[in-house]
Parts: structure tokens; C-alpha cells; sequence
């Protein structure tokens, strides 16, 4: 299985926002969306989106969506520097 395998809440518009993923072929369900933006390119206009989620056990991970790919990198901060 691949890790860019990502279970999405869909409502007022497509892949709003990850509700399960798979890294290192474990899932992770998320319980927390952290944070979303848009990353664009100044040079190429690509644009990506970027969710930082926290899992059920409490793991923060970035996961980076780009056309065609995802990138899941698990983040080793503390949540309060968020807040």
C-alpha cells in the first residue's frame, strides 16, 4: 500500500479535509485539523495545500497535497506552539 493513501471529508466542496491517512502503512485517523493553507510558487504559480492534523494519539503530522502527489511528514513539536 502506498502512504499517499488519504480518507477525506467531502461537503460544501471536495477533499475539505483529511480524515484518515496512512504513514508507514499504519493508518492514523485524525482527530484535529491544526491548520490549512495554500503554499504557491512565486516563480510557477503551482499551488499546494498543507494540513497540519493531530492524530488520535495525540502525533502531529504535515501533510503536503500537491497535483498528483502527497508528501506526510510526522512533525516533532509541541501542540501549545500552535496556541
Amino acid at each position: 500500500m502506498s502512504d499517499s493513501i488519504i480518507s477525506w471529508y467531502s461537503g460544501y466542496k471536495s477533499n475539505e479535509y483529511p480524515l484518515s491517512f496512512l504513514y508507514q502503512g499504519v493508518e492514523k485517523r485524525v482527530k484535529k485539523l491544526i491548520e490549512e493553507k495554500v503554499i504557491e510558487d512565486s516563480k510557477t504559480r503551482i499551488r499546494k495545500r498543507e494540513f497540519i492534523v493531530e492524530t488520535e494519539n495525540g502525533e502531529i503530522y504535515s501533510l503536503t497535497i500537491d497535483v498528483g502527489q502527497v508528501k506526510i511528514n510526522r512533525r516533532l513539536i509541541q501542540l501549545n506552539n500552535f496556541m
